[in-house]
């Protein structure tokens, strides 16, 4: 009827004062308020995040509440009570919130997206007592803190983290930071198809980032040659650096991308591809607390590629000093279209992991 609707001039006021009140969507909560009603009750499929309401309610999926829709038109004196919520641990955490956007990279295809993972739902966060909890300005509770969830709440958690970092190491570089923040997550616990391009390398971990022992860094050079691979063109680089001496080469290096020195590695092939080689340069710099260490390689390949390092073992001297290696990625035979392979390239040196993703994937249709 009118008032399961729940928008204004829907409901009489008479009626709802004091009852729990039936509702198509969340946000009738904001009438059932105003109307006087006690509580509220409407289906809610987001099940993984939580919402504020600005009175007791309950939301469920469309198929509980729907039964319970049944039951209010069975009878006539439908009795209803909300009871108080009981936390549940759910085993399968930490898993990727549906509003968190997935890859691959539309803009830089060989660029993993998202990098890392960080918590963004259900966060106790800082809020103005002069807002509403709730969205509901007739919601007039005040207090400094608020359940929230979004990327506006996992953004926080990888600035703080950044920042702690600059901290600890004041010379480190931003891609060194970030390199720090990539390779040093946890390890994701839902095995999901694709699932690279939901949480990225994993989930950060800040106390192994403050000592990953390497770390992948890039240079202003070789931001300037992605930039001019990516068609920004010398005058709209110049502007970008406020350096007018700088100028695009007329015909950029192909390498610019693939061997782009990044902390994760992406290979995307050509739909229907029967078979594909690439090779990619990277270079690690030691920064661990020992000047003498010892790197080797450890792969952990998809059954449908076979990954090769050269060299497979780094030996370092000092602190600082630089090694590069070679990664040749092949594969072929693909059993699926579109196709997506995951592993991951592990640098350890017996007490620290320093871990790449490596993502082998086809292009989608232009």
């Amino acid at each position: 009827g009118c008032t399961t609707i729940c928008q204004p001039g829907c409901c009489d006021s008479r009626l709802v004062k004091g009852k729990i009140l039936i509702c198509d969507s969340i946000n009738g909560q904001f009438l059932a308020l105003q109307a006087g009603a006690k509580g509220v009750v409407f289906p809610y499929v987001e099940l993984d995040t939580a919402s504020v309401v600005s009175l007791p309610a309950a939301g469920m999926d469309p198929k509980r509440f729907d039964a319970i829709a049944s039951y209010q038109n069975s009878t006539k004196n439908p009795v209803a009570k909300i009871l108080k919520s009981d936390t549940v641990t759910d085993p399968r955490a930490p898993a990727v919130a549906f509003f968190s956007s997935r890859g691959p990279n539309v803009i830089v295809y060989a660029i993993l997206k998202p990098d890392v993972s960080a918590p963004g739902v259900d966060i106790l966060a800082g809020w103005s007592p002069v807002a509403s909890l709730s969205d509901d300005p007739n919601d007039k509770r005040q207090y400094h803190f608020n359940v929230l969830s979004g990327t506006s709440m996992a953004c926080p958690h990888v600035a703080a983290i950044a920042a702690y970092l600059k901290s600890l190491h004041p010379n480190w570089s931003p891609s060194a930071i970030k390199s720090a923040i990539i390779t040093t997550v946890s390890d994701p616990i839902l095995a999901l198809a694709s699932a690279d391009f939901a949480y990225g390398s994993g989930q950060l971990n800040p106390v192994n980032a403050t000592d990953p022992g390497l770390v992948y860094e890039t240079t202003t050079e070789d931001d300037l040659k992605l930039l001019c691979h990516l068609g920004y063109g010398t005058s709209r680089v110049r502007v970008v650096t406020g350096d007018n001496n700088i100028s695009c080469p007329a015909r950029t290096s192909p390498t610019a991308i693939k061997d782009f020195n990044y902390p994760s590695i992406v290979i995307p092939v050509p739909p229907k591809s029967d078979s594909f080689e690439t090779g990619l340069l990277r270079t690690v710099t030691n920064v661990g607390s020992a000047a003498n260490a010892t790197y080797r390689a450890e792969v952990v390949s998809a059954r449908e590629l076979k990954i090769q390092v050269k060299p497979d073992v780094l030996c370092f001297e000092y602190l600082g000093e630089k090694k590069s290696f070679n990664v040749t990625v092949c594969g072929g035979n693909f059993s699926a279209d579109p196709f997506f392979a995951s592993a991951a390239l592990i640098w350890s040196d017996g007490t620290r992991s320093v871990r790449s993703p490596i993502v082998v994937y086809t292009l989608p249709p232009m």
